[in-house]
């Protein structure tokens, strides 16, 4: 009777843990790009983490490739540079290219590493110019009178 108790004890557990998973990913994606601070990289890892957490479930989380756009045109309202890729991306898809949960996330983190890479490129540059001295702006030693 014991065993028995457990058993549903522990499919009641499974199934409502796979559910807020699946609630996760349906719905919850831009909870967890807020999460994330609009990093997109941890905002992927973290999808991935959740499928795989569903894979282990024995369910098939693959699916999802509508609301990943839908997390990502809401970032930042769509703006920016990033902005323009995804749109770029969803136009693409909506054309009718093909593109998987997989592919998509990959995408999406090659251009957002490409785009922060460039950004602290540029400001290790402006740092640089701000910080150069020239001939003209050095002081003079001072003579001291003896």
């Amino acid at each position: 009777m014991m065993v028995k108790f457990i058993m549903v004890m522990s499919s009641v557990d499974t199934r409502t843990t796979s559910a807020k998973l699946w609630k996760k990913i349906n719905s919850g994606m831009p909870d967890i790009m807020e999460e994330h601070g609009n990093n997109l990289m941890a905002f992927n890892d973290e999808i991935r983490l959740v499928q795989n957490e569903l894979f282990t479930r024995g369910e098939d989380p693959t699916n999802i490739v509508p609301q990943l756009f839908e997390a990502y045109e809401g970032m930042h309202n769509g703006e920016g540079k990033m902005g323009c890729y995804v749109k770029l991306i969803s136009n693409r898809h909506s054309a009718g290219e093909d593109y998987t949960d997989v592919s998509l996330m990959e995408a999406i983190d090659t251009k957002y590493q490409e785009l922060t890479e460039m950004m602290t490129r540029t400001r290790r540059r402006r740092a640089k110019r701000r910080t150069r001295s020239w001939p003209f702006s050095r002081r003079l030693p001072t003579c001291s009178r003896t």
